[in-house]
């Protein structure tokens, strides 16, 4: 996977707006004494009696910096169409956490999701996945790897989205530098969602720019062709001369449009 540099990865977040509206923020869960929040934003006069479709946001960053703050500008326009957006917080490489412990936190989030939907106000069986970078990684794990579960969570309750949204995902075939990130003796297959693609994986799309240097979009081809060589329902877009950060909001409003038109095309709005 890439190399990040903190200032690049500030910069992009600050360049980005942010959504006017404060979500209502929880505690998803409490690990190594931190309390790792999910930002819920909500159509307006939403009610638990909705069973909204909702989806989960995971920010981008390399594992080692970024906010769930990139995703409220999305969950502000998708909550016009009814989707309920909840972007989460996780664990960093620096703060410090494993692989092993952020891939636990994407899947924690989702199994929360499910087991407070009533009071959410969302479908437990509407739950899209969606991340951009290393957030796209996070957002495939929570689908695509086993295990990783935490012990004292609830395994009956799936961790695993009903639809996903990658965004620039930062997804590997090979090696690269993910072994340093790793334990010694792991088995590097088991953190490869390309190596564990099926046709039991659900629908899911892909958005690129087409300038992306960090990620090269090429990979999004590959991945999009062989989900669909496996018989999964799979689309592939690219933003013509868009960069990998997707600073400005005309590239960010038709990252939204795309999730909006995907959520509906699933059936999930009315």
């Amino acid at each position: 996977m890439t190399r990040y540099s903190l200032l690049s990865v500030l910069l992009s977040v600050f360049a980005i707006s942010v959504a006017s509206a404060e979500p209502t923020t929880q505690t998803y869960k409490t690990a190594g004494g931190i309390d790792l929040l999910a930002h819920v934003i909500s159509p307006d006069g939403h009610r638990a009696s909705a069973k909204a479709p909702a989806l989960l946001f995971y920010h981008g960053g390399g594992f080692r910096v970024g906010s769930p703050q990139v995703g409220f500008d999305i969950g502000e326009a998708l909550a016009k169409h009814g989707v309920v957006t909840i972007s989460f917080q996780y664990r960093l490489l620096d703060a410090p956490a494993t692989m092993d412990q952020i891939i636990a936190d994407g899947k924690s989030s989702v199994r929360w999701a499910r087991e407070h939907a009533m009071e959410l106000g969302i479908d437990p069986d509407k739950i899209i996945a969606a991340g951009h970078s290393a957030g796209g990684y996070l957002a495939a794990a929570t689908e695509m790897l086993a295990g990783f579960d935490e012990p004292s969570e609830n395994r009956h309750v799936s961790s695993q989205p009903n639809a996903m949204v990658l965004w620039s995902p930062a997804i590997i075939h090979t090696e690269e530098s993910i072994r340093s990130r790793l334990p010694e003796h792991a088995m590097l297959t088991d953190y490869l969602p390309a190596e564990h693609i099926s046709n039991e994986l659900p629908p899911t799309i892909f958005i690129h720019g087409t300038a992306d240097e960090n990620v090269p979009n090429e990979r999004s081809m590959r991945l999009n062709r062989e989900f669909l060589a496996a018989g999964v329902d799979s689309e592939l877009f690219f933003l013509e001369g868009v960069d990998h950060y997707f600073r400005d909001s005309t590239p960010r409003a038709e990252v939204a449009r795309l999730m909006r038109n995907f959520i509906a095309k699933l059936g999930y709005l009315p």
